[in-house]
């Protein structure tokens, strides 16, 4: 009994001595009181949401549920390619469910943003002595007005996308949302934290070729200008002539100086970035890292399966696919629908002097024409060293491809033959159906 009672006593003593300090001591991450000690962790800071910005251009279906619920895009069933269980259907006739990723993957893609954002602008506003760290004030504050640009610019995709939303703007002493503001008050939030922030946000003149991808004045003001134009839609309340003040300032060069492009496609092509480029915002892309415009999620797998390798010439990302494609504008007969919206295609017909409708071809040193694919695609084959005239043709058959603005069951039919399969709907159509969009250039891989 008495070792008994001494063993106790020496746990007892163990256990009081073993309480005495249970400060964490951090090993493996970095937290928040010593992250940020030099320049380049300031500048890694006020970065990384901007590289979540550039993925939520199409991440989570964003792309596909803003362009397949208008009457603009569609992705059709093609022979069982592109099915899914209805998913795509479900975005074109509004008949969504809970259950379907896309209603709040939007969300998440956009809450992401707001949250990161946030987060580094807290770091920002933390930061007493810039000096220390190698940044100048009007850097800080620089930084500051371009992370509200964005969360802001965030915040107006959600409304855009949800109009009932939350605002958040403490992501350090809460995990938590609140309560979900009205329409009004998100309204009024973006356009404050908009005009706050253009005052200290640079010009493009001062950033140079380098600042692509950087919130400048023009860029904020764009902003404001998208926010009031759709003013009547998000609160009730028309703001078309705010909207045509704010546009006059940014042609009048109140908030930089940009001048039209002297070719159409310009604005999309590799070139974009110098100062003579009527782009105001736009994100910085390569080949080999980040390219959202190429990627499955948006322009890539907007063309027929082999379009990109033997058309374009295109092989660095393999075979392109036909998730998109233009709504249609004809029935199967070739008759134009009699409805007015939609029809994008059939709208460019109607000037046939526009560039854009040519057929997109690559013209060599990186030009092109067009802008969309259609008809047959042609292609030089080459095989066991002998070269002969060839033409695309899809998955399901041995056929060449002829693209049109038509959705049905076409598969080998000749241009103008009548076919007996009259019906034309999102659940019925072959990979002749629907004419592609080529926006942004799909040049030939050295």
């Amino acid at each position: 009994m008495k070792n008994y009672k001494i063993l106790m006593f020496i746990i007892l003593l163990l256990a009081v001595a073993g309480c005495t300090k249970l400060d964490e001591e951090v090993y493996d991450r970095v937290d928040a009181a010593n992250f940020l000690t030099r320049r380049d962790d300031v500048i890694r800071d006020f970065l990384r949401p901007f590289e979540h910005a550039y993925w939520s251009i199409q991440g989570n279906d964003v792309y596909a549920v803003g362009e397949n619920s208008t009457d603009e895009i569609g992705t059709f069933n093609r022979q069982g390619d592109w099915q899914d269980g209805g998913y795509y259907q479900r975005m074109h006739y509004h008949t969504w469910t809970p259950q379907d990723g896309f209603t709040n993957g939007a969300w998440r893609n956009f809450y992401q943003g707001i949250v990161l954002s946030t987060n580094s602008l807290q770091d920002m506003e933390g930061i007493a002595d810039p000096a220390k760290l190698n940044v100048t004030p009007a850097e800080l504050n620089d930084f500051k007005a371009e992370l509200r640009t964005l969360r802001a610019w965030f915040y107006l995709r959600a409304f855009d996308f949800y109009r009932n939303i939350e605002i958040v703007t403490d992501v350090k002493n809460s995990t938590q949302g609140g309560v979900q503001s009205t329409p009004q008050e998100t309204f009024n939030y973006i356009e404050s934290e908009l005009k706050a922030a253009i005052p200290d946000l640079p010009l493009r003149e001062q950033l140079g070729a380098t600042g692509i991808g950087r919130w400048t004045k023009a860029a904020a003001a764009t902003l404001l200008a998208r926010l009031y134009l759709n003013a009547k839609v998000y609160v009730g309340t028309e703001k078309f002539s705010e909207a045509e003040a704010v546009c006059r300032d940014i042609i009048g060069g109140k908030y930089g100086s940009y001048t039209l492009d002297t070719r159409w496609d310009a604005p999309f092509d590799y070139t974009n970035s110098s100062l003579n480029s009527e782009v105001i915002y736009g994100f910085p892309g390569t080949l080999a890292r980040t390219h959202w415009q190429y990627d499955s999620g948006m322009f890539f797998w907007g063309m027929t399966y082999d379009a990109a390798p033997l058309y374009c010439g295109f092989t660095d990302f393999g075979r392109s696919n036909p998730r998109f494609a233009l709504q249609p504008g004809r029935d199967v007969d070739s008759v134009e629908y009699s409805h007015a919206l939609g029809k994008p295609f059939v709208k460019f017909q109607k000037y046939p002097d526009d560039l854009r409708l040519k057929k997109y071809k690559n013209l060599g040193n990186s030009k092109r024409e067009g802008m969309f694919l259609y008809g047959y695609l042609p292609y030089t084959a080459t095989t066991n060293g002998v070269s002969r005239p060839d033409t695309v043709r899809g998955n399901k058959g041995p056929y060449a491809l002829f693209i049109r603005d038509q959705v049905g069951f076409f598969l080998a039919a000749k241009p103008g033959t009548r076919i007996n399969d009259k019906e034309s709907n999102m659940n019925h159509a072959d990979h002749n159906s629907g004419v592609f969009l080529v926006k942004y250039p799909v040049y030939p891989t050295p």
